[in-house]
């Protein structure tokens, strides 16, 4: 399934935004292709997240808005317990197809967006890839995220980053742009003041991404040598990803 064939979902829900994600889950991990450029993506997100989270054998830790799940071969044997929580069954029925292999991989289904009455699991780790964009009512996923995490635990946040001009037009031509009609872009200050209103201060950012997934050819080559010069500038804050970590003093 290419990306620029999604239907874009208008989402006045949380049950909106799963309904999006049921329809093309079995899809999903085929949207840009295997190309050059979403290796080295993967491959950079990834990183970014190993260099912060601080992953290690005797820890728990929670994934949340899984999806299918693309990096979870590689995080699951680091630690000790690994909880993936979406709250599309199509996204996990797709990923618990990966992972039947993996000993230490639990599977929750659950909607993050609205308040729990207690925590169904704690844990010394959360963290998620691209969730918050998709997330109608953050304040309470945020509120959750205090109840599932263990005291001195940290939340790792990748994300795409509001400030990318990526995300004010430049998208369009290449993508379908938002995926469902609720979608939000934080910036790194926007969704700091979040943080603190719940109770996290930042303790490491990286802001990474001057390429998009999928694109090829000499466009790629071309935008992997200029990002490669911003990133060694203050110009990198406008990076088209962003992986920030937080903990609770």
């Amino acid at each position: 399934m290419d990306e620029k064939r999604f239907s874009t979902k208008p989402s006045n829900s949380s049950k909106d935004v799963f309904d999006f994600y049921d329809l093309y889950a079995e899809s999903w991990d085929e949207r840009f292709g295997d190309t050059e450029s979403v290796r080295e993506f993967h491959k950079i997100r990834l990183g970014t997240f190993f260099k912060i989270a601080e992953l290690a054998k005797g820890k728990t830790c929670a994934e949340l808005g899984v999806g299918t799940g693309p990096y979870v071969t590689e995080i699951a044997p680091l630690v000790k317990k690994l909880i993936c929580v979406d709250g599309s069954k199509g996204m996990l029925d797709v990923l618990g197809k990966k992972v039947k292999h993996l000993k230490n991989i639990q599977l929750e289904q659950i909607d993050l967006s609205k308040p729990l009455e207690k925590s169904p699991f704690k844990v010394d780790v959360l963290y998620f890839f691209g969730l918050i964009e998709h997330v109608i009512n953050i304040d309470n996923l945020m509120e959750n995220c205090k109840l599932m995490l263990n005291d001195g635990g940290k939340i790792v946040v990748i994300s795409s980053n509001g400030l990318s001009p990526w995300y004010h037009g430049l998208r369009k031509p290449f993508r379908v742009g938002i995926h469902c009609s609720s979608d939000k872009y934080y910036s790194r200050k926007s969704l700091g003041q979040i943080m603190i209103e719940h109770g996290f201060n930042e303790e490491q950012c990286i802001f990474w991404g001057f390429f998009p997934a999928g694109v090829k050819g000499i466009v790629y080559n071309i935008l992997k040598v200029v990002g490669t010069c911003i990133e060694k500038t203050p110009l990198k804050k406008f990076g088209g990803g962003m992986t920030i970590s937080y903990i609770r003093p």
